[in-house]
């Protein structure tokens, strides 16, 4: 019998296989033009069995690393920018 963290890991390989599929489909297109929304699509797709935690949005505040989960109590590594465009990018 399946329980509920068994069907959530399975979701979850299955979002990251779609995923990746996907990735390795496009690498053939004939066409193929970058878009932004890219990682964001990439990202839904990988985390759609999870949607309290906003597959493919941009996150509006601070991002930061820990090393570990965000769940872990390890120390403060790095923080990254916010969701303001930085000097020399197309954002």
């Amino acid at each position: 019998m399946a329980t509920p963290h068994d069907r959530q890991t399975r979701a979850a390989i299955a979002g990251y296989a779609d995923a990746l599929t996907y990735v390795q489909q496009a690498a053939r297109f004939e066409v193929f033009t970058y878009h932004p929304m890219l990682l964001s699509v990439l990202h839904f797709t990988m985390m759609r069995s999870e949607l309290e935690r906003s597959p493919g949005r941009y996150r509006p505040g601070l991002v930061w690393g820990s090393g570990g989960s965000p769940r872990c109590t390890q120390a403060f590594v790095r923080a990254g920018c916010g969701a303001a465009p930085m000097p020399g990018t197309r954002g």
